[in-house]
């Protein structure tokens, strides 16, 4: 995956952005920009290729499309898509592209040396993502597009609106490489790649068994590496993705229960809401209704 760094002293320039909404079998057309594009999921999922590196784009996940990169939808959609999307330049020179370790390394080196300044001074422009569902960086994203659609007194309100979405993300991507990967050595790098698989494969086969075949390492040791990693069994790792993306879709679709169970990777919706409820306290129809409400008010 490749990651810029440019400096966040300069505020980005936005160009245009939007809400694509597609019912079904949308593709994202094949194209090579000169601007940069940052998607954000909403609904569904969307599947887009950038430099022959495949990548799926779900709720609380987000892609940046490079300038000069070429970039398409590998494959159609399947029923309702949602994704915000802005374009936007910077205003300062581009940098070089860094790669995933090279990234990690540079934070290594800042906390090792003490370094404050050298990643406080970047907006980090990671080719895609994964953010926390509290969903602030979605609150900023609609804030700059309502702002952008106001035709506010001075153009730089947008594009500083722009600099502080992209300076929440990069300050996500920063809290997580520092949690998560700066302590990371060869062991756990592996289960690091499993875990990233499972964030947005967690509907397929995610047994004990069809994980070791796929990333080639005995189950036994990827059992025990697995749970000494993430602190908890593997099975119950992909309940809880599986549960996480059936309380999106309870609110944000209106799909049944039984849709969501088998969409989520449950092949038996009873088992599904025996799971939801021993994890949750409440059923999956209860959980519905109680944020009726705010599912309202969000829009």
């Amino acid at each position: 995956m490749l990651h810029l760094l440019p400096n966040n002293r300069f505020p980005l320039k936005y160009i245009s952005g939007g809400n694509l909404l597609s019912e079904d079998a949308f593709v994202h057309p094949r194209r090579t920009l000169d601007t940069f594009v940052l998607l954000f999921g909403l609904k569904g999922e969307m599947r887009i290729t950038q430099g022959n590196q495949p990548f799926v784009l779900v709720p609380n996940t987000y892609m940046v499309l490079f300038p000069g990169m070429e970039h398409y939808g590998s494959e159609p959609s399947v029923g309702e898509l949602s994704y915000l999307w802005c374009h936007f330049q910077l205003t300062d020179r581009c940098p070089d592209y860094l790669k995933t370790d090279e990234v990690i390394q540079l934070i290594n080196n800042t906390i090792n040396e003490k370094r404050e300044r050298l990643l406080l001074d970047v907006y980090i422009l990671s080719e895609f993502g994964v953010l926390p569902e509290h969903g602030r960086t979605e609150q900023l994203y609609h804030q700059l597009l309502d702002i952008a659609k106001e035709k506010p007194y001075s153009p730089y309100i947008v594009d500083y609106a722009l600099s502080l979405l992209v300076l929440e993300i990069s300050n996500q991507f920063f809290r997580f490489a520092v949690k998560e990967t700066v302590s990371r050595n060869k062991t756990n790098q592996r289960i690091y790649e499993i875990t990233e698989w499972l964030r947005t494969n967690f509907n397929e086969n995610c047994s004990l068994q069809g994980l070791s075949e796929r990333f080639n390492c005995h189950p036994a040791y990827l059992s025990s590496t697995f749970k000494k990693s993430t602190g908890m069994p593997l099975v119950r790792y992909v309940t809880k993705l599986r549960i996480a993306a059936a309380k999106r879709d309870l609110l944000k679709t209106d799909m049944s229960i039984a849709q969501i169970a088998h969409a989520c990777g449950f092949t038996d919706d009873k088992h599904f809401m025996k799971v939801f409820k021993a994890l949750e306290f409440t059923t999956p129809s209860q959980y519905r209704y109680s944020f009726t409400r705010k599912k309202i008010n969000k829009q």
